[in-house]
């Protein structure tokens, strides 16, 4: 009945969520069911009724990590900040490479150089083309 206001309020309360995306679907459940039981006492009751009932997005998020095990936050957090640290570095990495290859036309003006070795034979006319039988 209320899917976009639940979707909502999820919405803004998934960036405090400190858990996986497991735990994440199992808050949003969380959240429905609970709706879902405020209209079964009160089955006419409006949206401002049932978030007065739920809570603001930060109490009930509060509410459901003290149902996880400890250390989920911590865990989740340092994950976080490792996955922001390797895009960054991966950022850096890439810009690095494109300022090098940027510096390396601009001061070669675009021209490659390639030393290569090979053998150039110039036969005359009146010789037949080199074969395996000696030439009498």
């Amino acid at each position: 009945m209320y899917e976009q206001e639940i979707r909502t309020y999820c919405r803004s309360a998934r960036g405090q969520l400190r858990c996986g995306r497991e735990q994440r679907q199992k808050f949003e459940r969380y959240v429905k069911a609970g709706v879902q039981d405020y209209l079964q006492e009160k089955p006419d009751a409006s949206w401002a009724e049932i978030e007065q009932a739920l809570g603001v997005p930060a109490d009930a998020v509060e509410l459901y990590m003290s149902t996880l095990p400890e250390g989920t936050a911590e865990h989740w957090i340092s994950a976080r900040r490792l996955r922001f640290r390797l895009g960054i570095a991966a950022t850096c990495l890439v810009v690095a490479l494109l300022i090098g290859c940027l510096a390396f036309f601009s001061i070669t003006d675009g021209i490659l150089v390639f030393e290569s070795k090979e053998t150039v034979i110039y036969l005359d006319d009146d010789v037949p083309f080199p074969t395996a039988e000696p030439i009498v």
